[in-house]
């Protein structure tokens, strides 16, 4: 083999390699496919939030007798 046909030869290998290693992103699963949901619902959500303060005498004793 001459220098000319190694040089083609590595280049075709080279451009092979470099197509198979190149990610395929058309077959990558998206988020979307798990989270379907109807149209007309929202993703808000309102917050549920209380806070509730106690100053009673019953607050003050030991939780365990």
């Amino acid at each position: 083999m001459n220098r000319r046909t190694i040089a083609i030869l590595a280049s075709l290998v080279m451009a092979v390699t470099g197509s198979v290693m190149v990610p395929n992103h058309s077959a990558a699963q998206a988020n979307a496919d798990y989270t379907a949901q109807p149209q007309f619902i929202s993703n808000v959500v309102t917050p549920n939030i209380i806070l509730l303060m106690d100053n009673s005498g019953s607050m003050s004793g030991l939780t365990c007798d």
